[in-house]
């Protein structure tokens, strides 16, 4: 499946007022955690730094009990979070494959970070083109390693990319996450590491973090 994250920074110039006199809202645009109820509605979000809100507009049509990871335009105020525009992001878990199994087509790196114990996400640029993009994150081995502080564990990561297209001219931008939570009885939050890999356009990268 093909999956596309838009620029959609400058979305909110468009957004009018009926009171001149009336300041805008602080709109913020970025990543977060959505959680659906029981009956497939949208109420509660989830932001990068952990912090919870309910949503004053909840959003229904989704898989109930499921956790969606999404790009979104919202405000926060004293009442909790509103929703303006949001696209699904794909967060499916790693499965697990060795290295010699997972394919590596050539991406450019915009960047590879992780969100508190839960989420490690990636942001890349790929060329548009006629043809299918496939990314997905795997996993092969949990390492015991030793330090100077002691024993911990290093959990690798890969990101699967699969590129089947005639290019155009310009790229396109794509944005991925995965669950840490499968890990958690595991990994020692605070503790253990992490290691993803990554085939850039300049080459192999390698990218770690604290669990």
């Amino acid at each position: 499946m093909r999956y596309l994250i838009p620029l959609i920074s400058l979305w909110f110039l468009f957004v009018s007022c009926d009171n001149e006199q009336e300041p805008l809202p602080s709109y913020i645009e970025g990543l977060v955690e959505l959680h659906a109820d029981p009956n497939g509605v949208l109420r509660t979000l989830i932001t990068e730094e952990g912090r919870s809100y309910g949503l004053i507009n909840p959003q229904s049509g989704y898989t109930p009990g499921t956790v969606y990871r999404a790009y979104t335009i919202y405000t926060l105020s004293s009442s909790g979070a509103a929703l303006y525009q949001l696209g699904i992001v794909p967060a499916e878990p790693a499965t697990e494959k060795s290295p010699e199994q997972v394919r590596q087509d050539p991406v450019e790196l915009v960047s590879i970070w992780k969100t508190q114990s839960r989420w490690l996400n990636a942001h890349v640029r790929i060329p548009a083109g006629e043809g299918t993009v496939d990314l997905g994150w795997t996993w092969s081995n949990i390492e015991e390693r030793v330090n100077a502080q002691g024993s911990y564990k290093m959990l690798h990561f890969t990101l699967e990319t699969k590129i089947q297209q005639t290019p155009y001219m310009y790229k396109e931008y794509y944005i991925t996450s995965c669950p840490l939570t499968p890990f958690s009885k595991q990994m020692r939050r605070g503790i253990d590491s992490i290691s993803v890999t990554l085939n850039t356009e300049s080459g192999i990268v390698e990218r770690r973090f604290v669990y």
